[in-house]
């Protein structure tokens, strides 16, 4: 299981709904979205910690970010919203790294 960190940008003075986490939980995803853990205002912006299953990190990345680009579409509510980044936090590449066999990308 991957924790990916889907930053998001809102319109001025928009408020983050409660649903939100739900939603993205429901775009139908590879591996689908196990959980989501919303910040509505770390670092400024609303951030979304999507937990989901994925082979490899580069396919967490990019699930995460379908299913909130999905869930955005959807959702006439949340017009003006965009996503700007999706990343797993730091450590994660160190483990790819070590279960995959890559211990030159473990400095």
């Amino acid at each position: 299981m991957y924790l990916v960190h889907v930053h998001m940008r809102r319109p001025a003075g928009a408020s983050v709904p409660e649903e939100i986490g739900s939603w993205v939980a429901d775009a139908a995803v590879p591996g689908g979205v196990e959980h989501v853990a919303v910040h509505t205002a770390a670092c400024g912006h609303p951030v979304l910690g999507v937990f989901l299953l994925a082979g490899r990190l580069e396919e967490a990345e990019e699930a995460a970010l379908t299913a909130c680009r999905r869930m955005l579409d959807r959702r006439p509510e949340l017009a003006g919203w965009r996503v700007v980044e999706g990343h797993v936090p730091l450590l994660a590449p160190v483990y790819d790294a070590l279960v995959y066999g890559d211990p030159a990308n473990v400095d």
